[in-house]
């Protein structure tokens, strides 16, 4: 796993896309950050810059 710190307001789904390779992740991404970001979010709902997330090393597709 890497960090990954939130730069300016960006939603899950932005950053599965161009982390992980599709925005459709944004749900695994979530898993793994559960005690980073709010439990009610929404793959559209932005993270607040700053916040460390952690990804694996590599993008699925």
């Amino acid at each position: 796993m890497r960090s990954y710190t939130v730069s300016g307001e960006e939603s899950l789904a932005e950053i599965a896309k161009r982390e992980l390779g599709h925005e459709s992740y944004w749900l695994r991404l979530y898993a793994w950050n559960a005690a980073a970001v709010p439990k009610n979010i929404a793959s559209k709902d932005r993270v607040a810059a700053g916040v460390v997330l952690m990804l694996p090393n590599t993008p699925f597709a």
